[in-house]
């Protein structure tokens, strides 16, 4: 028998849902079947497993440890016993009780993670690490703080940039943090979801940001990313740090209740905004895309707005700073469209023009496109909780986006 003591983070997830995630590897009519039988049973009663799960709800199976562990791929540890059990295990980790300093050697780390997926804050004296806690204090209560609180904390756990299979890894600067939601700049060069088994992609760094190995190897739930960009393009994304946030983040992108703009750098001299329609079409080969004007087989309608902010004259060609609203966001959108119509992405080496990025590759070093997710606008929908109606987040420029701004005589940009 094992009982499974659901955490705040991981309530609002179906219980059919969380079963197959739990012992994912056993066929959807074993757990039906256990569950009519009462083999599994939600706070001791019967359940379908249609059941929204909530904080401190328990499931119970009446079932064999060796029929768990054939089922969840790994060996269930001695301690989840009908005595001691996986409950008394979780509560000490996730339930949101505090954990007095004698239960553990690692008693700072659990109790800093406490307050992490919990939202309340603990005693310094409750920590030997006490200076790091009064530090980041905030950071676990529920209230944002500016980014500077975090960005020592997120590259000191991934040591300085980090290291992951011999290859440094770049270390994002949080923009925003509370229990519920992490909002990210992302930079460069850092892909946000692996796109090979051996990538590190900004979901592992959020996982690790948010979990320690003890978590990782228990709990069933993991935060994730709401959003995607591409690997060269740095700006905002959002993760969600609880299953009910993940859901209503998601639905958030999903059915756009929300306002997304970016800085980009083109070639050409835009004078008046406009916003532009077309259709998408994914090429063959190359993980390309091309716009048409008219639909055709497999092309996806697309929607992009542009507010030209400054135009300049630099080395005998025009440039301008444009402010593009993502109205629909497919892959590539802004690069091929801003494409289609002349005007490409300084830097830009898959959508671009090779004589534009020249100048900018010897000049500055660019090798990659001037596009830059700066802001989110979140809208207020019901399902939102509506101290998030209405909230703005933005990410400042990278160094070297600036630099390049502010050396061919744009007015900088905060």
């Amino acid at each position: 028998m094992q009982v499974l003591q659901i955490s705040e983070v991981e309530e609002g997830k179906r219980l059919a849902r969380y079963l197959s995630n739990y012992m994912d590897q056993a066929p959807k009519g074993f757990l039906y079947k256990m569950l009519r039988k009462k083999n599994i049973v939600l706070n001791g009663k019967r359940a379908e497993g249609s059941e929204i799960l909530r904080a401190g709800d328990e499931i119970t199976l009446y079932l064999a440890d060796e029929t768990v562990e054939k089922f969840c791929g790994r060996k269930i540890p001695a301690t989840a016993s009908p005595r001691k059990g996986r409950r008394l295990e979780n509560e000490e980790k996730f339930c949101g009780r505090k954990i007095p300093a004698t239960v553990s050697p690692r008693k700072g780390r659990r109790l800093e993670n406490e307050e992490k997926f919990c939202g309340r804050k603990i005693p310094a004296t409750a920590s030997p690490r006490k200076g790091t806690r009064l530090e980041n204090e905030e950071k676990f209560c529920g209230r944002g703080i500016p980014a500077t609180a975090y960005s020592k904390r997120a590259e000191k756990q991934r040591g300085g940039l980090g290291e992951k299979n011999g290859k440094m890894q770049l270390a994002p600067d949080i923009v925003y943090e509370d229990k519920s939601l992490l909002v990210i700049n992302k930079p460069q060069g850092l892909l946000s979801q692996k796109a090979d088994r051996a990538d590190y992609s900004l979901t592992d760094w959020v996982t690790d940001y948010l979990m320690t190995p003890e978590q990782k190897k228990d709990m069933i739930f993991r935060p994730g990313i709401c959003n995607r960009l591409d690997r060269n393009t740095t700006g905002l994304i959002v993760a969600g740090k609880t299953v009910k946030s993940l859901q209503y983040l998601n639905r958030l992108f999903s059915e756009r209740k929300l306002e997304k703009y970016y800085l980009c750098l083109v070639g050409g001299a835009i004078k008046k905004p406009a916003k532009i329609d077309g259709y998408l079409v994914k090429d063959g080969a190359g993980n390309q895309v091309h716009v048409v004007k008219e639909p055709e087989s497999g092309a996806v309608k697309i929607a992009t707005a542009y507010y030209p902010l400054e135009a300049v004259r630099w080395q005998g060609s025009d440039y301008t700073l444009l402010k593009v609203h993502l109205i629909t966001g497919k892959s590539h959108q802004i690069r091929a469209h801003l494409k289609s119509i002349g005007h490409p992405i300084a830097g830009d080496t898959k959508y671009g023009a090779a004589s534009l990025n020249a100048g900018f590759q010897k000049e500055f070093g660019v090798r990659y496109q001037l596009l830059h997710a700066w802001q989110l606008k979140f809208g207020s929908v019901d399902y939102l909780p509506e101290q998030y109606h209405g909230m703005v987040f933005e990410a400042p420029l990278p160094e070297q986006f600036a630099n390049v701004i502010k050396g061919i005589g744009i007015r900088e940009r905060k």
